[in-house]
């Protein structure tokens, strides 16, 4: 799933959009019986009790149904290899995703899909670039707490010591390796000239990686980090000018880490510099508050969110609040009614904020800077 998966989502739909969640299985007793079938076979009968409630008329609702009876039915479509499936389906669009969220069974029917699960897999300030470096192979990766996807380098980096420092670099290793058997290991770690040639082999290499790297990431602000050999790490370090390069760095050979076990490592290493991020922005909302930069009244956030003035949004995990919002008369009122016209208001804010750059924590009560409010939110200067 991309960004710009969200904004087609969050676009105009016509109604009623169909948002369902649910939790999967990769293995095991509830993939043999089917657990997973079945309890979107109940989902679906949930959706289709409630667009009757909500007078839909039969071919309306059977229109809805067929894309979701036909994954019911096909088989081959039932291997999961996530925690967590999501379904969009209105009379103009059916979309479905395979996530590494384990998401709580529900369904929700308005006239908007309800995005707010999606959020962690998104979440704003936990990304960061991860490069691995290897003489043979240099690759680039966009990761998140749940994710990892290759950037594509071809023709800005360099993704071979021979592209930069010369075809004759092959023989030369193969000559320095020559050396090292005949004369042992001394002369590798030794002050040799074999030594220091091939280190400023290296180090033009990683310059030439560097260059590359600066035109990627000219728009970057989030940490880089850094996977391969400790004395080649120590080189690129050298030849490095992005100003956001991390300190500790993933001590491996990248080519014998699947993708997954690399996101988990270098993930490791970086979480505990995102829970310092959160802990500041919690933080300036103690420090803004009486200053009219931070407000925990959701009639006061819904407008700012939708003008893109929040910087930061807390909102509680299944915040469950409905109504609607007229941006011409600043009038938001709260619906006790699960239908349209109201909305889910945690879905305004939330998408709101996330296309237009803001940073979202999706958190527990207890965890809220103010835990009697169910959302809270730092604006822009």
């Amino acid at each position: 799933m991309k960004k710009e998966d969200i904004e087609l989502l969050a676009g105009e739909h016509a109604a009623p959009c169909v948002s369902i969640y649910m939790p999967t299985h990769k293995t095991g007793e509830a993939v043999l019986k089917g657990h997973d079938r079945l309890l979107l076979k109940n989902l679906l009968k949930d959706v289709k009790r409630n667009l009757a409630n909500q007078e839909y008329d039969q071919k309306t609702i059977s229109a809805l149904a067929a894309p979701i009876q036909e994954l019911i039915d096909a088989k081959h479509d039932w291997n999961f290899r996530s925690e967590g499936l999501v379904l969009f389906i209105s009379p103009d669009l059916f979309m479905t995703f395979q996530l590494p969220l384990k998401f709580s069974p529900q369904t929700i029917i308005s006239s908007v899909f309800y995005l707010v699960p999606l959020m962690p897999f998104f979440v704003d300030g936990e990304n960061f670039i991860l490069l691995t470096l290897e003489l043979n192979e240099v690759r680039l990766y966009k990761v998140g707490r749940y994710s990892i996807k290759e950037i594509y380098i071809e023709e800005k980096i360099p993704s071979r010591m021979e592209d930069q420092v010369g075809y004759d670099h092959e023989q030369k290793s193969l000559q320095f390796r020559s050396q090292q058997q005949a004369y042992g290991e001394a002369m590798f770690h030794g002050q040799g000239e074999g030594k220091e040639d091939r280190k400023d082999e290296i180090l033009t290499f990683f310059r030439g990686i560097d260059r590359g790297l600066s035109s990627i990431l000219s728009a970057e602000n989030t940490p880089l980090i850094l996977a391969g050999l400790d004395e080649q790490i120590s080189i690129y370090k050298k030849a490095n000018s992005y100003h956001n390069l991390f300190e500790k760095h993933l001590s491996c050979h990248p080519s014998d880490l699947s993708s997954d076990e690399l996101q988990l490592g270098a993930w490791k290493l970086l979480e505990s510099h995102f829970d310092q991020e959160r802990n500041e922005k919690l933080e300036m909302f103690q420090r803004y508050q009486d200053t009219g930069r931070t407000s925990q009244q959701i009639n006061e956030i819904v407008p700012m969110a939708i003008q893109g003035r929040v910087d930061t949004l807390f909102i509680q995990y299944d915040m469950d609040v409905w109504g609607t919002y007229d941006p011409t008369n600043n009038l938001l009122k709260i619906s006790h009614e699960h239908q349209s016209p109201a909305v889910p208001l945690d879905n305004l804010m939330v998408v709101n904020t996330f296309l237009q750059g803001g940073k979202i924590y999706l958190m527990d009560k207890m965890e809220m800077p103010v835990p009697s409010s169910e959302c809270c939110a730092i604006f822009r200067k």
